[in-house]
């Protein structure tokens, strides 16, 4: 049986997602509209594409339930988000990590050197 439409069509009808129509895949592959609906009832393209579509949604919601269930087990900072890192960021100077903040900058300072900090202030201004 010589083959006009090619084993890919079905393929291609999916990949449309909401705006799929055998006029798209008989445009593509130079075609009757005629031709691909046989073609399709033929190889039963929209029972195919009920289950495949049924299939995602059931992956969608397994890979929902498994990034809820990482979300629970991951520690707190992580769970809370970019402001959580900056809270426990600023956490420590809170406890005494301040005092050696101002005793390494008057280093960077006497030996001349200006700190990546004034480093960017420098280059944003």
């Amino acid at each position: 049986m010589n083959r006009k439409i090619p084993q890919d069509a079905f393929g291609f009808y999916f990949s449309l997602g909401v705006s799929r129509s055998y006029g798209a895949v008989a445009e593509k592959y130079g075609v009757s509209k005629r031709a691909v609906a046989l073609l399709a009832s033929r190889e039963q393209w929209q029972p195919r594409i009920a289950e495949l579509e049924r299939k995602a949604r059931q992956r969608t919601d397994e890979l929902a339930v498994e990034s809820r269930e990482r979300t629970r087990e991951a520690p707190s900072w992580v769970a809370e988000g970019p402001r959580a890192c900056v809270r426990h960021a600023k956490a420590p100077a809170v406890h005494g990590a301040r005092q050696t903040w101002p005793a390494a900058r008057s280093q960077a300072t006497s030996a001349g050197t200006r700190g990546p900090a004034r480093r960017v202030r420098a280059r944003v201004r």
